[in-house]
């Protein structure tokens, strides 16, 4: 579990900037476990060039409060997310 070291609240706020070249291929994969006191936020970006793809899974369990956001940019022909 994600907790504080007091064992009181806890905040997190998580950001990641993925960039597939064209052609390219991208798993990524997160599973986070979470303490009923922790507040969290995450933000993922993907840009994915001409020909490339990209899959994403996230899975957050548990937590007391969770938001996340993601933005799949295709620059290309031919690009997935």
């Amino acid at each position: 579990h994600f907790l504080s070291a007091d064992g009181e609240r806890s905040f997190c706020c998580g950001v990641n900037d993925l960039h597939v070249k064209a052609g390219g291929n991208l798993s990524y994969f997160a599973l986070q476990n979470w303490s009923a006191q922790a507040h969290a936020f995450h933000i993922n970006s993907t840009v994915v060039e001409a020909n490339a793809s990209s899959t994403a899974l996230l899975a957050n369990l548990g937590g007391g409060l969770l938001r996340g956001e993601s933005l799949s940019r295709m620059k290309g022909e031919g690009a997935r997310s």
